[in-house]
């Protein structure tokens, strides 16, 4: 089908870590039955279902059981944001926009309390399926990060989370990093980048 690869490991690890690669996502003008479309370097907990049109489908969540309630979400990264040269639907910097939800999702089969839950499916061909974290539904906690600015060196970040439901036990969690926030809109820049490692909720 011609699809190019936007996220792979690297031997480029943060300064102290364990483990001996990073994720590396990096967006480019990819090639999808020979015709050219911008696509967003992105990771995120779930799964690809199949191509639509110029667009991917995707299955956002995954089921996660919880002994505790999580305060934060927190990770290492580093990012370039370049300007956005691809797409019509801003300009300036590019946005670097990651986002964890704990869900409260419906099961897959009722029957069975520790089965797969339902996913969030997204189709960027259909504006109304696209998740917003505060507003989509289930969703117990979230937390958001945003930034056109770039930071070339390994950071850590923390994320803090907000309850909207301090009664309800999540069952799932839905996790997303990309280095070109407006790619639902086919818009960002070829030159945005972003290496992600560690990542961990804190409780």
């Amino acid at each position: 089908l011609g699809l190019e690869n936007l996220t792979y490991g690297k031997n480029e690890p943060r300064p102290g870590s364990a483990g001996s690669t990073s994720a590396y996502l990096h967006s480019i003008k990819a090639t999808v039955f020979g015709v050219g479309k911008f696509a967003a370097g992105n990771l995120f907990v779930g799964k690809f279902v199949r191509i639509d049109g110029m667009g991917g489908i995707v299955d956002f969540g995954k089921r996660f059981d919880y002994t505790a309630r999580p305060t934060a979400l927190k990770f290492w990264m580093k990012n370039n944001s370049g300007t956005i040269n691809e797409g019509s639907h801003t300009t300036g910097a590019d946005l670097i926009k990651i986002y964890v939800c704990l869900c409260d999702r419906p099961l897959k089969d009722p029957t069975d309390p520790e089965g797969d839950i339902v996913p969030y499916t997204v189709n960027p061909n259909d504006e109304s399926t696209l998740f917003d974290p505060t507003t989509a539904p289930n969703v117990i906690a979230y937390g958001v990060y945003e930034s056109k600015t770039s930071t070339p060196n390994w950071t850590e970040m923390t994320i803090d989370l907000t309850y909207k439901d301090n009664n309800t036990k999540p069952n799932s969690i839905v996790l997303t990093f990309t280095c070109s926030g407006y790619g639902d809109y086919f818009t960002g820049s070829t030159n945005s980048w972003m290496y992600v490692d560690d990542v961990e909720l804190v409780y």
